[in-house]
């Protein structure tokens, strides 16, 4: 059976990274992978005050996230999960307002991006955990399982 490690961020934005049993990991090894390539995003707009988020990265300087997480803010920084290091984000990579999806440049960071795997692959009630920071509790991981695929015919 395979696992998969799905990094969320608020809401839309997922990733997976596929753990075949070949190279399976333990649940502490997956949840310390993926907490290093995590981060905090809070964001500030000058109308709400400042709003927070979820993202990791995808090059050591460039963070996925979801837009809405960006959207009417003025400006806003990332923060390593249990870190107290802040990166400011600098532009926009990538965006892709349709999925809820942008990519942010960060000055000055060296992050460690995650291998992202074949979300294609992935199976009904596969194993998979989720990384994210709710309600601003930061490196929250949940394990669950893949109940349905959206548009997708898969067994």
């Amino acid at each position: 059976m395979k696992k998969a490690l799905l990094i969320t961020t608020t809401l839309g934005l997922t990733l997976f990274l596929s753990l075949t049993v070949a190279n399976a990991q333990t649940p502490q090894e997956i949840a310390k992978t993926a907490r290093v390539s995590t981060v905090s995003l809070t964001m500030d707009n000058s109308s709400y005050g400042s709003s927070y988020g979820s993202g990791f990265f995808v090059t050591p300087d460039q963070i996925a996230t979801s837009y809405h997480v960006i959207e009417g803010a003025s400006s806003g920084h990332v923060s390593p999960v249990l870190q107290k290091e802040e990166y400011p984000i600098v532009g926009i990579t990538a965006i892709d307002v349709e999925n809820d999806l942008v990519i942010l440049k960060v000055l000055g960071a060296q992050g460690r991006p995650l291998s992202i795997g074949d979300s294609g692959t992935v199976k009904i009630l596969d194993t998979i955990y989720v990384v994210g920071n709710p309600n601003e509790i930061e490196g929250t991981v949940t394990t669950s399982v893949i109940s349905n695929r959206i548009g997708k015919n898969i067994s």
